[in-house]
């Protein structure tokens, strides 16, 4: 009788192990929209866009941040946000954007953008690079060589969002060094809209038709 009790004690403990096992290595080996969610809001889940500003390191200006989900695998994502020469075609305000050298990952840019509602056109030479350690999270950044702003940086992140998604943000930090009274905080707060206006217009593009873009 004991040696019965014994043998069916242990037949429970190693299906209770077996089951623990099998739930442990589920959690490590398939992520789940639960934990590709952690730190995303419910309303960029449920298709809005969040934006808000920080200090930028050595600008008067503050640095816009936007984000939001676009629904688009991420490689396609990819392929719209480093054809910079295209840039023209969807980004706001944009008028000219020319590719002058490319090498793997990284270009040389020229950049034309309306500014003003059109009273004034700002230009830039760009230097772009997609850095190639920061996976899951794929980033290209963009810094101005010169110019006829003070400052301008952008950057890209782009992460998978399951299969058919991926979560957008986009950075700008652009100063054109407007000597009007108040002019940081107007600047910074034009910059976080026009980052938002970005994340949509990233949307639009992805949306035409091939025959369209």
């Amino acid at each position: 009788m004991l040696l019965r009790k014994m043998l069916r004690s242990l037949r429970v403990w190693r299906c209770v192990w077996c089951l623990g096992s099998a739930l442990c290595l589920a959690a490590v080996l398939a992520p789940t929209t639960s934990a590709q969610s952690a730190g995303v809001s419910a309303n960029v889940r449920a298709g809005g866009i969040d934006s808000h500003q920080r200090k930028q390191t050595g600008s008067r200006i503050r640095r816009s941040r936007a984000l939001g989900l676009v629904a688009a695998p991420i490689d396609k994502v990819l392929a719209v946000v480093s054809d910079y020469g295209s840039y023209h075609q969807f980004m706001p305000n944009f008028v000219a954007s020319r590719v002058l050298s490319q090498r793997g990952g990284q270009a040389l840019m020229y950049m034309e953008v309306s500014a003003l509602d059109g009273m004034a056109t700002l230009w830039m030479q760009m230097q772009l690079h997609m850095l190639e350690s920061t996976a899951p999270t794929r980033v290209i950044k963009a810094s101005m060589l010169k110019g006829n702003l003070k400052d301008f940086a952008a950057e890209w992140q782009v992460t998978a969002f399951g299969a058919k998604h991926t979560l957008v943000a986009f950075e700008l930090c652009a100063d054109p060094d407007f000597h009007i009274p108040f002019a940081d905080s107007l600047v910074s707060d034009y910059n976080e809209k026009e980052a938002r206006k970005s994340i949509l217009a990233l949307r639009r593009q992805l949306s035409r038709r091939p025959s369209e873009q």
